[in-house]
């Protein structure tokens, strides 16, 4: 199924070699653990919040509902920084195609052909 819509996309598949991650996927290096992290610390502050609510009144806590954790996520990722996400792109060296860094220093092509 895949396969044929890269074929229909006439695309190429490639196999990435493990441990390639934080190389190709600049996202992954600071900003999804950045994510996560705020996400945690948002829900728990919203349960704790909950829970001092509840003292005082008799009950079970309620699982968050949909709504309440996509205000989770969402808050969680208005606090990521575009800085941040500049420095995850810096950090791995992945740049844009008209990025100064990209013509800062040789490359040599012959070596990178295998």
């Amino acid at each position: 199924m895949i396969s044929n819509a890269i074929s229909d996309l006439d695309a190429t598949k490639i196999v990435i070699p493990g441990g390639c991650t934080k190389y190709l996927q600049p996202l992954d290096a600071l900003v999804i653990a950045n994510f996560k992290s705020k996400t945690t610390d948002f829900r728990i502050k919203f349960q704790t919040e909950q829970i001092e609510r509840r003292s005082k009144r008799t009950g079970n806590l309620k699982a968050l509902d949909r709504q309440q954790l996509i205000n989770i996520a969402s808050k969680a990722w208005d606090a990521v920084s575009p800085q941040l996400v500049r420095k995850s792109f810096e950090l791995t060296g992945s740049y844009g195609v008209n990025h100064p860094k990209i013509f800062s220093h040789q490359v040599n092509m012959k070596k990178l052909i295998i």
